[in-house]
């Protein structure tokens, strides 16, 4: 996972439609459906209080700029998979 987060630095703030960006997407995606079993919809229903937020377990090495950067890649990415997927 930081394997992954340390390539995201490296694209940080690239055009969404940059390939290495999409590459990443989908590797983040694919991981977070290995732990969720399919449902990533199951993630944005976790109450937050449920989920430990202590910095020495889960330590966050994206700033709130970068934050907001992934939230809208993926945003854009998951949108676009839904498109693909009403198309056919």
């Amino acid at each position: 996972m930081m394997d992954l987060f340390s390539r995201f630095k490296e694209v940080m703030f690239s055009d969404f439609t940059n390939p290495q960006v999409e590459k990443l997407v989908h590797e983040l995606l694919t991981m977070a459906t290995e732990l969720t079993g399919e449902n990533l919809s199951s993630l944005e229903t976790l109450p937050v209080e449920d989920i430990p937020l202590d910095p020495w377990l889960f330590p966050n090495p994206f700033s709130p700029e970068e934050e907001k950067w992934l939230e809208q890649v993926m945003t854009y990415y998951m949108e676009k998979e839904e498109e693909n997927h009403a198309e056919k």
